[in-house]
């Protein structure tokens, strides 16, 4: 258990990755606060599983779009943890998979107002925990998308390549106050949001993509987690500016 005595704070947290997460964090002795959005049924299952693990879980309801509850959600998880000094944000939106000619203005707003947008309202009211705890570690998601540019994703890969920028100078702009911040890249995820695009796939399009990821298989959100878990332990006291693949080698390609 590298992280007894430790307190965390985790947006996304109610479903996939974002639950793996907060339960690694908690199996590995931490007190996790976590923010969902709107599933209370999921959010209580992930503040039981963390319960469950010997930890203090605090369920946190707030939407990454605005600000305003970002800022909430921050000052309730300090108030019911005494702080923080790991901060994760795991959350995302499904992408609208169209060509660039064909993508509303509107469906490329709303989704970078999740996943950019929301990642850099999370570094901007999250950090301040952090520094007035004498020091802690940022990690966030990114995506293959990232590496791969592919066709009719141009919305996921412009906004997971910004939230890698914007984790880069956060790295250097907090490292003298004892902050480290890092990005986890992850490639196909079995996930809630990912399982229906999986489903609807069929065996031709799931071999095709299998076959350019070189350990033949879709990832597991917990393989995600104990990356993330690496990250903000002791382990992980020299690593900050980083992008991290758990792909499966996916972005060397099969």
């Amino acid at each position: 258990m590298r992280l007894i005595g430790s307190k965390a704070l985790v947006f996304g947290g109610g479903r996939g990755v974002g639950r793996a997460t907060a339960l690694r964090l908690a199996q590995e002795g931490a007190d996790v606060a976590f923010v969902y959005r709107g599933d209370e049924a999921a959010a209580a299952e992930t503040a039981k599983a963390i319960e469950a693990a010997g930890r203090k879980a605090v369920p946190i309801k707030a939407d990454v779009v605005d600000p305003a509850q970002v800022q909430a959600a921050v000052a309730r998880a300090v108030e019911a943890l005494g702080g923080y000094s790991i901060l994760v944000n795991t959350t995302g939106a499904p992408a609208p998979t169209k060509p660039i000619r064909s993508l509303e203005p509107a469906e490329w707003k709303a989704f970078l107002d999740v996943d950019l947008n929301g990642a850099f309202h999370v570094a901007r009211y999250g950090i301040g925990p952090l520094r007035d705890g004498g020091g802690g570690v940022v990690v966030m998601v990114s995506s293959i998308a990232v590496k791969l540019m592919p066709p009719r994703n141009a919305n996921g890969a412009a906004a997971k390549a910004g939230v890698e920028a914007l984790v880069k100078v956060l790295a250097k702009e907090e490292a003298r106050a004892g902050i480290r911040a890092n990005c986890v890249r992850i490639g196909i995820t079995d996930t809630d949001m990912t399982r229906p695009i999986l489903e609807a796939w069929g065996e031709e399009t799931t071999k095709k993509v299998l076959s350019g990821i070189p350990l033949g298989r879709i990832g597991r959100p917990e393989e995600v987690a104990a990356m993330i878990a690496m990250l903000a332990s002791e382990e992980g006291a020299y690593i900050t500016g980083q992008v991290f693949s758990v792909d499966g080698g996916q972005h060397i390609g099969g």
